[in-house]
């Protein structure tokens, strides 16, 4: 039983006991009355006991009322929560969705891009590709164009053949529209030493390695044009070999000019 029903069963005796000692303190002149005054005394005051109960049960179901609307507003706010919690998973879903857009258009603009090389330079040089002297191939970011040093050079020389210039004319022309990379020209030779006759030239293969990349690089810049801030030669000889040299045949795979372009963001 709660306090509440308490105190209510407490007013009601206490009205009672009032009632009946006001009755019994009054002077009485006929006995009839006094009971007649007496069970009029007692209606009312049931009639205050209904009401009482009434009030009771009114105030019960307001209170339930009251419990039911509590567990509404909690259960509002948990979804109040739940969907600020979703706002906050959908923003982040959609910035992640727009930088996974920005990267699929850049990777796609690459791809656009290395596609436009590679066609630009394989049609001026179809037949030299579809021989094998000249490969163009597509490392990563990097497209590689790679000749063998027979096409633009005589054996153990610098100095550019006519047909090496007429193949670097070539593919000058397209290397001169391109701005958003930066060209390097690599020279390669195999391990064989340089010989007697030629070491006061070249002493070694990194000389002779130099020395090519160098050529190829002074002509493209003064006589195609090439942009001199977006190309720069290097030589390594022998040693950054494309296969093991078992053979004079790989010897001669080795022994190679190479274009790497190169994007400027990745310099």
């Amino acid at each position: 039983m709660q306090p509440r029903d308490i105190a209510i069963g407490v007013l009601v005796c206490l009205l009672i006991l009032i009632g009946v000692y006001h009755l019994m303190s009054r002077p009485t002149e006929d006995q009839e009355l006094l009971v007649q005054d007496q069970a009029e005394e007692i209606k009312r005051l049931t009639q205050m006991v209904d009401q009482l109960n009434e009030l009771k049960m009114t105030v019960y179901q307001l209170e339930e009322n009251l419990h039911t609307k509590e567990k509404t507003i909690a259960s509002l706010n948990q979804q109040v929560e739940q969907f600020k919690s979703s706002e906050q998973e959908f923003v982040i879903a959609q910035r992640e969705k727009e930088v996974l857009e920005q990267e699929f258009q850049a990777f796609k603009k690459e791809i656009e891009r290395r596609e436009q090389v590679q066609k630009s330079l394989s049609g001026p040089l179809h037949e030299e590709v579809k021989s094998g002297d000249i490969q163009i191939t597509q490392v990563a970011e990097n497209t590689i164009i790679r000749l063998e040093d027979r096409v633009l050079f005589d054996t153990g020389e610098a100095n550019l053949t006519n047909e090496g210039l007429q193949i670097l004319n070539k593919i000058g022309r397209t290397l001169s529209t391109i701005e958003d990379q930066h060209i390097q020209v690599e020279g390669h030779t195999d391990s064989r030493p340089i010989s007697k006759q030629r070491q006061r030239i070249y002493p070694t293969n990194w000389e002779l390695s130099v020395d090519r990349s160098a050529k190829v690089v002074r002509y493209l810049v003064e006589q195609v044009g090439v942009d001199p801030f977006h190309i720069s030669a290097a030589g390594f000889g022998p040693y950054h070999p494309l296969v093991e040299e078992n053979t004079p045949e790989d010897m001669q795979k080795n022994r190679r000019v190479e274009f790497i372009l190169r994007p400027l963001e990745f310099q």
